[in-house]
């Protein structure tokens, strides 16, 4: 049997990356990153403070 050693020293970097989407606000087309646990919620774009709500189809 082979042994595989896994480094997870980036794990938490990684994870924390699949956290969060970058969405164009809507009114201002600036970027900016959202937290997949903000779905169904509003949030303020920091840009121009357009409120957007975030929406599952």
């Amino acid at each position: 049997m082979m042994k595989f050693e896994f480094d997870d020293s980036a794990m938490d970097d990684f994870l924390s990356e699949l956290e969060h989407i970058e969405i164009d606000c809507p009114e201002c087309n600036h970027p900016f990153n959202i937290s997949v646990y903000d779905m169904g919620k509003t949030v303020t774009c920091p840009h121009c403070h357009t409120e957007i709500k975030l929406e599952l189809k």
